[in-house]
């Protein structure tokens, strides 16, 4: 397993982030069931791309599947488990952007689920604000218009630890704003994170009011 070939020899909870084609890492590690079952929270910092079309003339592109997996598991859990993700009208070269792709991961998750993600008003704070917040549950996804980050999310991954991450982690309830209501469980601990960025992200406090 990977995890032993980094010498981490047992993990109750994983925390995995990727940046731009980091993604490709996380998304093959999470089709594996046994990773997703020991990973509490996954960010995903503009780093949902692909390299193939189900429809190019459409610009359908298809759902990852190590991403819809995580999701579905999110959304019929607990609330021990989080997804957060934010994307950008960047592409990859010639195929989908990152937001087409995200829009193509929720619209499976909605399929396997039964269930409808929601917009909320805002993203916890958050600056610069996406242009809109998708939730479903603990799945969280922002789409980002072109300015002022471009592609360059790492320069707001450390406010979503601050805001949303950590704090979820530190409130050990799976608590929810907006989705489902269900049976609060202790939150992930201990805990080891991956995170596939040249920045790495400071913690802080703050989850979400209700």
């Amino acid at each position: 397993m990977l995890l032993q070939r980094a010498g981490i020899s047992a993990v109750d909870n994983l925390l995995l982030a990727a940046f731009s084609a980091g993604g490709s890492i996380l998304r093959r590690l999470l089709e594996t069931p046994s990773y997703r079952q020991v990973t509490a929270a996954v960010h995903l910092a503009d780093a949902t791309f692909t390299s193939s079309w189900l429809d190019q003339a459409a610009r359908q592109p298809p759902a990852i599947e190590g991403f819809v997996q995580y999701g579905v598991d999110v959304v019929n859990g607990l609330g021990d488990k989080l997804l957060v993700a934010t994307a950008s009208p960047s592409p990859n070269k010639t195929w989908a952007t990152g937001i087409e792709n995200l829009a193509a991961i929720r619209k499976e998750i909605e399929a396997r689920t039964g269930q409808s993600f929601v917009e909320r008003a805002d993203f916890f704070g958050v600056d610069p604000a996406p242009s809109v917040v998708h939730q479903l549950g603990n799945v969280l996804f922002a789409s980002y218009p072109a300015e002022p980050l471009g592609h360059g999310h790492t320069a707001i991954a450390s406010q979503i630890w601050q805001r949303i991450i950590t704090p979820w982690m530190a409130k050990g309830t799976g608590h929810r704003c907006g989705g489902r209501s269900r049976q609060a469980h202790r939150g992930p601990s201990p805990w080891s994170m991956w995170y596939f960025s040249p920045r790495r992200p400071r913690a802080a406090s703050g989850w979400c009011e209700t």
